[in-house]
């Protein structure tokens, strides 16, 4: 395999910084490569990632050597072919009106001939499936269909290396593993090296070549994924062990860590082959007062339109951690709006306990709750945000722009700030999002001390893992409409599909099992039976 790009003691500053953002790296690329890039939120990886694409390197100060060995002169404009970088955002990538457009858009910037062009377009369509989207206006298509677009406009340039920068943050679970899977197929056989930056990790670990490991802007050696996984394993309290396989863990709780330690959901079933049959509990309902609730509620955005919602019914019980579900465009962040009084419902209404609760938000977007200059002045603007901000670990974040820092460090600030206006109702839009798996239990300790308070939440996410594990009930929102609501137990032990890695591993031996520490718990159940 040939070398593509190559640093070497490379270091990066952004200005006014007296430490690295990056610390002496040393990396070489190939060609076909596949690597996964994983660390904290803030260590790193995105100024990594930028730093090794000339055309979006971050403005501030570099070191060491940086040497691109493509084929052609690294000097011109037409190496931003080269290299293709998708970013979290989806709309942060898309330039114009349309499908065709945006898949044409680099490739007359290239200089091709229109009929090279239209060639181009439509394989790449056809290869990545999004063929029966090509007429249509971007506004119009979803979220893991804008991700695909932007993947297909960088492979219509044919690059030899794509960067991805938490590529699937914003994407329902099936869109993820749908996103994902095309993504080795363009290594796999395109020839394509990969870097993706990810803290979705159990679906990337088994496909990938290699894992690299960030923490403080230093890179660990590149180790293959089963050698990383063992590492981690290892280690209980590492602040990765929560993001490593079910399959993996699952074995490391009951003492399983030869070389061959299982990443997958078949090798987890393989493993648990002889493991005895048990059953876990299911909950008993309890309900409390309704803090809210919605009644037959519908809503489109404009009557050309479909109908987002379609006759709603939804109750909030005071006191619970409540998870609502779905696929990107089902509806969640409609639904939030209309809750929010920014909307209101055309038909159907919203009954609120009386006095209305307080309420505070946190948008899929934190940007647009910052208005101050630095961190500490957005803290201080709310009582109590600054001790949050200190425990989720803000503080040497300070005296930094808000718009500067990066999107976990965003969304953790966002977090503090609505936390700490102390409302009665917390309604949060993809809280994980952007988390790493250390932030993301610590998310989950504040929610629950802030729930013993008494305060009520209302989340929506894609992270079932986040929900099956610290929410009490769940609901899932499809065709406009709530399905299912059941305690989280409940609910997704109903689920043959939509459910955690961990119940689909133990499907078949532990009847309503959920989480990884269910097989340990049942183990050691059948060993006092012995």
């Amino acid at each position: 395999m040939s070398e593509l790009v190559k640093l070497s003691h490379f270091s990066f500053y952004y200005p006014k910084q007296t430490s690295a953002a990056v610390q002496d790296v040393t990396l070489t690329i190939k060609s076909g490569e596949f690597f996964l890039l994983c660390g904290a939120s803030g260590c790193g990886k995105s100024t990594l990632l930028r730093s090794l694409k000339p055309q979006i390197t971050p403005h501030g100060m570099m070191k060491g050597e940086r040497t691109f060995k493509l084929p052609r002169d690294s000097d011109t404009d037409r190496t931003a072919s080269e290299i293709g970088f998708v970013f979290q955002d989806p709309e942060n990538q898309i330039v114009t009106d349309t499908v065709s457009h945006e898949l044409s858009f680099g490739l007359e910037n290239l200089g091709l001939p229109p009929i090279e062009i239209r060639q181009r377009v439509a394989e790449t369509a056809l290869f990545l499936g999004i063929d029966h989207l090509i007429q249509k206006p971007v506004n119009e298509i979803s979220g893991g269909e804008k991700q695909l677009l932007n993947l297909a406009a960088i492979l219509a340039m044919r690059p030899k290396l794509l960067l991805l920068d938490e590529p699937t943050a914003q994407l329902d679970p099936v869109a993820a593993k749908h996103f994902l899977e095309l993504l080795l197929r363009v290594n796999r056989e395109m020839g394509i090296a990969v870097m993706v930056s990810e803290h979705r990790m159990e679906d990337l670990l088994p496909i990938c070549d290699q894992v690299c490991l960030m923490e403080d802007g230093t890179l660990h050696m590149p180790l293959p994924p089963r050698e990383f996984v063992r590492n981690i394993m290892e280690n209980p309290d590492h602040p990765f062990w929560e993001a490593m396989p079910a399959a993996s863990r699952i074995a490391a709780q009951n003492g399983d860590l030869d070389e061959k330690i299982p990443l997958t959901v078949r090798e987890g079933r393989a493993f648990l082959q002889n493991f005895p049959e048990g059953e876990m509990k299911l909950p008993v309902c309890s309900k409390t007062d309704s803090i809210f609730s919605c009644q037959e509620i519908w809503f489109r955005y404009r009557k050309d339109l479909p109908f987002v919602l379609r006759g709603v019914d939804f109750s909030l019980h005071s006191g619970k951690m409540h998870a609502l579900l779905g696929g990107n465009g089902a509806g969640k962040s409609t639904l939030f709006q209309l809750l929010s009084g920014e909307l209101f419902p055309q038909r159907g209404s919203i009954k609120w306990k009386h006095p209305k609760p307080r309420t505070a938000f946190l948008w899929q977007e934190p940007k647009a709750m910052f208005s101050r200059d630095t961190v500490r002045e957005e803290l201080l603007s709310k009582n109590g945000a600054l001790e949050l901000g200190v425990k989720m670990g803000l503080e040497p974040l300070f005296e930094r722009h808000p718009y500067d820092l990066s999107g976990g460090e965003q969304q953790r600030l966002g977090i503090a700030l609505v936390l700490g206006i102390q409302p009665d109702l917390l309604l949060l839009d993809e809280p994980t999002k952007g988390l790493d798996p250390w932030n993301k239990k610590l998310l989950a300790e504040l929610l629950h001390r802030y729930r013993q308070q008494g305060g009520t939440v209302l989340l929506t996410t894609h992270d079932v893992e986040f929900a099956a594990r610290f929410c009490d009930e769940c609901s899932l929102i499809f065709g406009g409409r709530i399905v299912s609501s059941a305690p989280t137990r409940t609910f997704f032990s109903a689920n043959a599909l939509y459910t955690t890695n961990a119940a689909r591993i133990m499907n078949g031996k532990i009847k309503n099992g959920l989480l990884c520490e269910d097989v340990r718990q049942k183990l050691k159940t059948c060993k006092k039976q012995l």
